[in-house]
Formats: C-alpha cells, structure tokens, sequence
C-alpha cells in the first residue's frame, strides 16, 4: 500500500496576481515548480490532491505522477489574493464533505494590492506613476480556524539570512498561524533543480535538509504519512 493511499491534499502553487489597469498587474515571482513537485510525488504516494494554481504556473505531468494517476489530480486555476481566500475558505468550511487532511500552502500569495484598479489603460506617456498599495488578508492565518484538526504546511521565503534566521522565521511563521511544519527556503540558495531548504518542525527543530524541489517533496510526504 503507499504511504498516503486514501489521503486528501490541498497544495497552493504559483504567483498572485493584482490588476492596476485594464493591461497591467502587480505579480510574485513564481514557477509553481516546487508545488508541482510536491503534487506530483503526494499523487505517486498515493493521495488525491486538489491543486490551486496561480496564474502561468507550471502543472503536473502524467509521467511524474505515475501512470494511471490522472484521476487522482483536480486543478484550480485562482488569479488574485481574494480568489485564492474564497476557494480555500469553501474548500475547507465544507471539509467534512470535502474530507481534506492536510493543506500545503506553498503559494506565493501578495502581501500586497493596489487600493484602486483603474478601468482604462494608462497612457505610456507619463514620466511618473505613483501606486497606493494596501495590504490583503493573511489567509495562512485563517487556515486553521476554517479546518482545526487539518495537517498545515507553510512555506518561509527569505533572501541572504541565516540559518539561525530562517529557523527563527519559521518557528515564528508556526506560532502566529499554527501550523504543523514550515518549509524555510533563501532565495540566495534556489538556482533551477537545486533548491535549499529547512524542514521545521513545532519545536523548531530541523526535521530534515532537503537540496532538491524532488526532496522537498519526499520530505514533505514523508512527514504527512507518519
């Protein structure tokens, strides 16, 4: 039997975006590669993921989740930072129907939008564009108090710190939002499949050392089936 047969995965994956004129948006830097992984290893264990994908992010191929798999997988495709929070906000109020046992919110979600979208398209000419930005909702915050007894993975991106840092991000990404594990990366140690990162547990111990996106994903997998 694989080790998460009969399991229910959400994973988030890819950019946000927010509209600033009829032409343009404000996005994150994000592949969705990593959450694309780690789909794809939770589907060859054996568990039914729901993808919510950002906007251009890469998908699941049928050769990486094993043959077969296909009907193992549902994709949906979000844009911004609020349809992110009404899909996981349905999905999870409704989690006894819905019967999800863990949520990897891997997504590069804006910390961030525009206060107004304008309707038209602003004329290239101006020499200066000033953008009033205000922040959007925490949704890894709301996790938990939607589906208490859910299995909750976050992701901390940092750039330059230590390892000191990154494990005292982590631990305090845990505690503010009470997850069950938080995936620590630097942005200085991500180059293509190369992909550095700390697996931190409540204690704030490292539980594991991951160097690939392939990795991350068997350690995650790993940490859902025990």
């Amino acid at each position: 039997m694989k080790r998460l047969e009969g399991k229910k995965i959400i994973i988030t994956s890819g950019p946000t975006r927010a509209r600033i004129d009829a032409v343009r948006f404000i996005s994150n830097r994000s592949s969705g590669r990593l959450g694309t992984v780690v789909a794809e290893e939770a589907i060859f264990q054996g568990a039914e993921v729901t993808l919510v994908a950002g906007p251009g992010s890469q998908r699941p191929s049928i050769k990486d989740m094993g043959e077969g798999n296909a009907e193992k997988l549902e994709i949906i495709d979000i844009e911004t930072v609020s349809d992110l929070y009404n899909v996981l906000e349905s999905r999870l109020k409704s989690r006894h129907s819905c019967g999800y046992d863990a949520i990897i919110h891997a997504m590069a979600v804006l910390d961030y939008d525009p206060v107004e979208a304008l309707n038209g398209k602003v004329k290239s000419g101006r020499d200066c564009w000033k953008l009033e930005l205000k922040k959007t909702p925490k949704i890894i915050s709301q996790l938990k108090k939607w589906a208490p007894d859910i299995i909750l993975v976050g992701f901390k991106l940092e750039t330059g710190i230590s390892e000191e840092g990154l494990v005292a991000a982590a631990s305090e990404l845990i505690g503010k939002n009470n997850a069950d594990l938080a995936v620590a990366n630097d942005l200085t140690r991500i180059d293509g499949p190369m992909h550095q990162a700390l697996l931190i547990d409540k204690r704030g111990e490292i539980i594991a050392r991951p160097q690939t996106k392939k990795m991350i994903a068997q350690a995650l997998c790993n940490f859902l089936a025990e």
